[in-house]
């Protein structure tokens, strides 16, 4: 998994992921969930893994939604069917998948962390 954005190291049998986008306060954008699910689906496939520590780069943890991102014409029909559809939606799954995680995951919160940050 690789994304500009979602970084991961794994040291000692523990994975740091980190939020990369401290100009934008780490506001997270369509591809930044994904690759949030995509990361934490892979750690899951790793059985020598301890823990996770999620932290955000810069000022803050995370701002939440990036609503540019969101406000995007191209992205309106894939935020209207994500919110509409039956089960979880991309937003929750970003998130719902780190709990799901048979170890523990740490989130190093600092500065903001609003929303979907939270």
């Amino acid at each position: 998994m690789s994304h500009p954005n979602v970084l991961c190291d794994i040291r000692n049998q523990v994975a740091w992921v980190r939020l990369n986008r401290p100009e934008k306060r780490n506001a997270l954008s369509f591809s930044m969930l994904q690759a949030l699910i995509d990361l934490a689906e892979s750690l899951n496939k790793n059985k020598t893994l301890r823990a996770i520590v999620l932290e955000g780069e810069g000022e803050c943890f995370s701002a939440g939604i990036d609503l540019s991102d969101l406000r995007n014409p191209k992205n309106m029909p894939k935020a209207a069917w994500q919110l509409t559809r039956p089960g979880a939606n991309l937003f929750q799954q970003a998130f719902l998948c780190w709990r799901e995680l048979p170890i523990p995951v740490i989130a190093l919160l600092h500065g903001h962390c609003y929303g979907a940050g939270m």
